[in-house]
């Protein structure tokens, strides 16, 4: 490439985050948007793909689109079938993921993957229904958040489960006891994205429920 994106120490830049919204249905605890709403305006869909396109012609490959929560532009389904017509300059398709809450899941998830989406990552605070909807405060949020993931294990998507360490410290556990149909829908990769939030799991995980995690996931 004669030209491309790199960082301070030379290396050329592939990863491109978007975030395509500010709203978000989810009131939670600890974030900005949970205590006082969407605070910027959005771009429209031309918009968006013309900026995104710009950065698609200085080298970047993987396109993940964020918020807010995503799933609720309506017009994700028509962007993420339009990235994916688009090839990188080395003639490649684009990498095209979303990060969501998962809550409106189960209706996209068909959609968005016959649009070409490839990839998708949600982000769960707490694997305990009490808990977890303490931090949204939106009930019924949790079942609505499992019901999202396995209408996407139904597809060929990579899933990823993005959970914050401290927050799930004391439900982790309930991983293991959650019956196999419903803990089975969880990542391979849950070990490995813990270790990324939190650095290594034994850290801050008891080291029975580490042992068994690491069996559980290899």
């Amino acid at each position: 490439l004669s030209q491309s994106l790199r960082d301070s120490h030379g290396r050329q830049i592939h990863d491109l985050r978007v975030s395509i919204t500010d709203r978000c249905n989810y009131k939670c605890v600890y974030c900005r948007t949970g205590q006082v709403g969407a605070q910027y305006a959005e771009l429209s869909t031309a918009e968006y793909l013309r900026l995104i396109h710009s950065f698609v012609s200085l080298g970047i490959e993987k396109v993940r689109l964020t918020g807010g929560e995503p799933l609720l532009r309506r017009d994700l389904v028509e962007m993420v079938r339009e990235l994916a017509s688009w090839r990188t300059p080395a003639g490649h398709p684009l990498d095209i993921a979303v990060t969501t809450n998962g809550h409106l899941l189960e209706s996209l998830a068909q959609p968005l993957k016959d649009a070409g989406l490839s990839r998708i990552t949600v982000s769960m605070d707490a694997v305990n229904q009490q808990t977890f909807e303490r931090i949204t405060r939106i009930p019924g949020s949790y079942e609505a958040v499992v019901r999202g993931i396995r209408a996407v294990s139904d597809y060929e998507y990579e899933l990823q489960m993005a959970m914050m360490n401290r927050k799930i410290e004391p439900d982790i556990e309930t991983v293991f006891m959650l019956p196999a149909e419903q803990y089975s829908y969880l990542s391979s990769r849950l070990v490995k994205e813990l270790a990324r939030f939190g650095g290594p799991t034994k850290d801050f995980v008891p080291p029975n429920v580490h042992e068994r995690m690491s069996t559980k996931f290899k």
